[in-house]
């Protein structure tokens, strides 16, 4: 593994993982004059409220991708100091490659609600490419096959733009529902 494709992993790593989201509202005040009427401040549309099932999937997605992250994560450990001859490490790497792909098993078998449809393709995309990776990068070790390794590491790179996505508009539907 070169070093691009231990880049590739620590990108992935940073990229999947859905944080919490903090938003703040400033508010200041303007000038009034003596003989103008009171100025008020425009009232704000109120944002609809996220439903429970809006709700129960976000609180879905964020501890799916925790476990997403953990297992990338422990690839990428793994492939760091890489004991291609060991079978103890081939096993840890069937572990967490298996998890990847159990995990994009249950990510399409996730039920979402109709309003966030959008952002499940988005993130089932992306699991898809690390999918696809997970059997590309099998094909690189067990055949020293550089070809696949680098095939993998493009997988995960178009995975990663597709968690990115999917980050961005779960971000952008939490934010819409804020109260």
């Amino acid at each position: 593994m070169n070093g691009r494709g231990l880049l590739a992993i620590a990108i992935i790593l940073m990229c999947v993982g859905f944080g919490g989201v903090i938003h703040s509202v400033a508010t200041g005040q303007g000038e009034t004059r003596i003989a103008s009427p009171p100025v008020t401040a425009p009232t704000e549309p109120t944002k609809p409220s996220l439903t429970s099932a809006e709700q129960t999937y976000i609180t879905y997605i964020e501890g799916h991708a925790d476990g997403m992250s953990y297992a990338l994560g422990e690839l990428g450990r793994l492939l760091q100091d890489p004991q291609i001859f060991g079978d103890d490490w081939k096993i840890e790497m069937v572990i967490y490659m298996a998890l990847i792909q159990f995990g994009y098993d249950e990510a399409q078998a996730a039920d979402c609600p109709s309003s966030m449809l959008h952002i499940h393709s988005k993130y089932v995309q992306g699991l898809s490419h690390f999918n696809t990776a997970m059997d590309l990068l099998a094909e690189g070790i067990d055949y020293l096959d550089v070809d696949s390794l680098e095939r993998a590491i493009t997988e995960m790179d178009l995975g990663t733009g597709f968690i990115e996505e999917a980050t961005q508009l779960i971000t952008e539907f939490i934010l819409a529902h804020k109260q």
